[in-house]
């Protein structure tokens, strides 16, 4: 395995060989791309390899460095999970890239496969390290090539607010990492996670809450945690489909790994601790959905529902953190059962959805949801996968989305087990947000689908360039891949619990999650008879434990097998009726719309994606500071022939919080600017203060 590690990191210097010559660019635009797939491939086969295997392998061990100490670099069961779901997703926007690639679309050049490249070996040794040190030099590595990657585009203004955006977030990000380092690691030196852990154990409490807050902030802007989510509704809007696929698909994930790896530093915590950081992300996916609902290009669409679903990630690990300090392990692993549940689940359906959008947006020319509808009959390869990840990403039973939220919601009931009784009504209330958040999510995708795909073409000239542009065999075969994969996961996710388990089994040990959410209704029917009398036996030949999803005895359980039996027969029974109906004396009949006395049957008369929010628009707007604003433009003030409306809403989940800030800042410094650059009296004296008071601030006793 150790070699096949190498092997797989070293196949990514392919893409960087072959330059870009003038001559020869055009053909070797494909070969790098399948480079890049190969090597995908082989990280997603070692990955399922080390899964199967269960070994905490060496991979790697570099000499001894001054004061650094030894580099160790190792696979273990979170690791491989990773490796196995980035793989998969860097395969499928690498097959993408290859069929975009011959026609020279955006982000297949050189520079674009060369960053993908490079991000795939940082992760690499970011997943596997075992040092702090070698965990940020990687980190800020991975970081640059996402800069990269928003930054194809460099051409046009808000690519480059975006890109410049992302690469403060990352600094600031990285800048917190490194003070967490520094106050966790010994004074003898050394920065290995077993260092740093013993080191910390022996602080006091606030010490380590400070290094936590510290790893939420560094780990948590790749990943989007409130409030460091300000970069990612314009760097997803900014990058190629294929390059958002891996940002919001794969890297989104390596923060929530850099969070999960600071846990293993610092602790034990208390559990108010975990309580908090379940509102934070019950907040995360109320606003996310709403922002979500609300939007109109498509990249910023699904950057808001990365939020919402990290939102869900991080309630998962702060139940994880409330339940282990309270003594309940049993619980703290079915939370993280439905974290992990819920980061592939999210991977694989939003790399699904930005390649199906992507796919869209090439072929239309076209981002804003308002000028799109009626593809479907142009493009069905796109909107039946689009149309998988939408209900994944809207939690819609079967697909793997409901058994996630579903697990984090029955894992948030269980806290009247442990919790105190305050603690309990913060989290019910988090819950009843959650809820909310879900129901909106759901009105979303169902937004995006219908607007996209339903209905009449919006702009004649749309549909014309989608009919001239045609999709190529390779990226549906991306796209159709992806969406075989993610659609699978959700009708049969116990087939991968026994591998989830195996990661929670690491962060929390001597307990068994398998058998808290994956009861053996196979192996011992006497032990669930009742289950087995209603059909729980049905699938007894399959190589897995059941297809039952149970978050703690006594608690009601699922079986998203069964109800995919459910689901198809409602749906041939919804068709049938559907059919039969239009045949009968009372079927429905379709009219021409009416206005004046006249008969419009045109595609602007239909209802378009603002109208269809503006209700969520109103109904939120203490929250929104949503704000319409009318002036007549022609015609008298009781009878106008033309009116402007102009509509305001206050996106603080972008970075526009964050100007106001910012000026404040820069008003401060222009007065340390006049000091440094003024008088050379002014500039001593300063100086001279400072050194005065720090010297006082070191003899206080």
């Amino acid at each position: 395995m150790r070699d096949f590690y190498w092997i797989s990191v070293a196949w990514f210097l392919i893409p960087l060989a072959l330059f870009p010559w003038f001559r020869r660019e055009r053909a070797l635009r494909p070969l790098r791309w399948a480079a890049l797939a190969i090597g995908s491939l082989l990280q997603t086969a070692l990955g399922i390899w080390a899964l199967s295997d269960s070994s905490r392998l060496v991979v790697a061990k570099f000499p001894s460095v001054p004061f650094f100490g030894t580099w160790l670099f190792r696979m273990d069961p979170l690791t491989s999970l990773l490796f196995a779901l980035l793989g998969l997703i860097g395969l499928a926007s690498s097959i993408y890239a290859i069929g975009l690639s011959r026609n020279r679309a955006l982000g297949t050049g050189w520079m674009s496969a060369s960053a993908v490249a490079l991000q795939f070996m940082f992760t690499s040794f970011l997943l596997t390290s075992q040092d702090a040190v070698a965990l940020l030099v990687a980190w800020e590595g991975m970081s640059l090539c996402a800069y990269a990657f928003v930054a194809i585009n460099h051409g046009l203004i808000r690519v480059r607010r975006a890109a410049f955006t992302t690469l403060v977030a990352s600094e600031i990000g990285f800048l917190a990492l490194v003070i967490a380092v520094v106050m966790a690691a010994p004074v003898s030196g050394g920065f290995t996670f077993a260092q740093l852990h013993a080191s910390l154990v022996h602080h006091p409490e606030s010490l380590r809450c400070v290094v936590l807050v510290l790893g939420l902030v560094g780990f948590g802007v790749k990943s989007g945690i409130l409030p460091m989510q300000m970069w990612m509704p314009g760097a997803y809007d900014a990058a190629p489909a294929h390059m958002s696929a891996i940002l919001a698909g794969g890297l989104l994930n390596l923060g929530i790994f850099g969070i999960l790896r600071t846990l293993e530093w610092v602790g034990a915590l208390p559990s108010p601790w975990g309580v908090a950081l379940v509102c934070v992300g019950a907040l995360a996916v109320f606003l996310g959905s709403l922002y979500a609902v609300m939007e109109r290009r498509l990249g910023r669409l699904l950057a808001y529902s990365s939020i919402e679903n990290v939102g869900f990630m991080i309630i998962g690990i702060g139940l994880s953190i409330a339940f282990r300090a309270t003594g309940a392990a049993a619980f703290a692993s079915v939370a993280l059962m439905a974290m992990l549940a819920q980061m592939i689940s999210h991977a694989l359906a939003k790399a699904l959805c930005f390649l199906a959008t992507g796919e869209v947006e090439r072929r239309t020319k076209k981002a804003d949801l308002s000028a799109l509808g009626g593809l479907y009959r142009d493009m069905p390869v796109a909107a039946i996968t689009l149309l998988v990840g939408s209900l994944t990403l809207a939690a819609v039973a079967p697909f793997s989305g409901f058994t996630a939220e579903w697990l984090t919601l029955q894992s948030m009931l269980q806290v009247y087990r442990t919790l105190t009784p305050v603690e309990q009504m913060v989290v019910i209330g988090a819950g009843a947000l959650t809820a909310i958040g879900s129901a909106l999510a759901f009105t979303a995708f169902l937004r995006l689908f219908v607007f996209l795909f339903t209905g009449k073409p919006r702009r004649a000239a749309v549909t014309l360039r989608v009919r001239q542009n045609t999709s190529g065999k390779l990226t549906n075969l991306a796209i159709i891949g992806l969406g075989s994969v993610s659609a699978l996961y959700g009708f049969v996710p116990t087939a991968v619990f026994n591998w989830i388990g195996k990661v929670v089994a690491e962060i929390v040990p001597s307990t068994n999650a398998i058998s808290q959410t994956n009861p053996d209704v196979f192996g011992r029917p006497a032990a669930f008879s009742s289950t087995v009398a209603l059909g729980g036996d049905l699938f007894s030949f399959a190589p897995v434990r059941s297809f039952i999803v149970q978050p703690a005895a006594g608690v009601s359980s699922i079986a998203p097998t069964y109800l995919m039996g459910w689901f198809l027969l409602f749906s041939v029974l919804a068709f049938g009726l559907s059919k039969g109906l239009r045949r009968s004396r009372f079927g429905s009949r379709t009219v021409p719309s009416w206005v004046g006395g006249r008969s419009l049957d045109v595609s602007e008369t239909q209802y378009n994606a603002p109208g269809y929010s503006n209700v969520y628009r109103m109904f939120f707007r203490s929250l929104l500071r949503f704000r319409v604003s009318t002036a007549v433009m022609e015609g008298a003030p009781d009878v106008p022939t033309e009116v402007s409306v102009n509509v305001r809403a206050t996106k603080w989940l972008y970075s526009a919080i964050y100007r106001s800030w910012v000026k404040r800042v820069r008003k401060r410094l222009d007065g340390v600017r006049h000091i440094q650059h003024g008088l050379l009296w002014g500039y001593l004296s300063a100086m001279v203060l400072t050194l005065v008071l720090l010297l006082l601030f070191a003899t206080w006793k």
